[in-house]
């Protein structure tokens, strides 16, 4: 979702604002940039939206509404990963089950890796592409 809104006044301030929506069928929402420039007129652009059916199991509106705002959250979330220079592994890290001969074996390369630097730098090393449950007990083990 990468898009870059361009504003060719100069502006005060600008913020991110979402709108969700649902009604018996569909839910969605919205999300577009708020702009006042120096001479206080207000500019609206759009971003991007989502819509999504409703489930076929029977919701009430309050329980559409409510999976209005958490797909505006993933939205937003996924535009503030984004808009940082994150890589890949770091917004989306591999999963590694804790109690596998694998992740230890990794650990303990990434452990050698960093030169024997301790638990902290061995950690810091690890979680920039893995995410392992308990990492910093197993870490403390090897």
């Amino acid at each position: 979702m990468k898009k870059k809104v361009r504003c060719r006044k100069p502006t005060r301030s600008a913020r991110n604002k979402t709108k969700e929506d649902a009604s018996v069928a569909t839910y969605g929402c919205v999300i577009f940039l708020r702009g006042v420039t120096h001479y206080d007129i207000v500019i609206v652009k759009f971003v991007c939206s989502k819509t999504m059916v409703a489930p076929l199991k029977s919701l009430t509106l309050a329980h559409l509404e409510l999976l209005g705002y958490l797909l505006s959250a993933r939205l937003s979330k996924q535009d503030r990963l984004e808009e940082n220079e994150f890589s890949s592994n770091e917004i989306h890290p591999i999963f590694l089950p804790s109690q596998s001969k694998f992740t230890e074996l990794l650990i303990f390369r990434e452990h050698n890796k960093v030169c024997l630097g301790g638990v902290s730098s061995t950690l810091a090393k690890i979680r920039s592409r893995y995410w392992i449950p308990r990492s910093r007990q197993i870490v403390k083990r090897v």
